[in-house]
């Protein structure tokens, strides 16, 4: 996502099992994603498109 196509973001707090943290920290390893969160939003998006 493109600074001009950030939208305004809200604070949410989420609790990962270790095992699941794992997981999207290794994907973002993967794919040369800076940060978790950015990661956590590229998965969501996926999933999401995937319907």
């Amino acid at each position: 996502m493109t600074k001009s196509e950030r939208q305004p973001r809200q604070r949410v707090e989420l609790k990962f099992p270790a095992e699941l943290l794992k997981k999207v920290e290794d994907y973002q390893k993967e794919s040369a994603i800076g940060t978790r969160a950015e990661t956590i939003y590229e998965l969501i998006r996926k999933g999401l498109n995937a319907k």
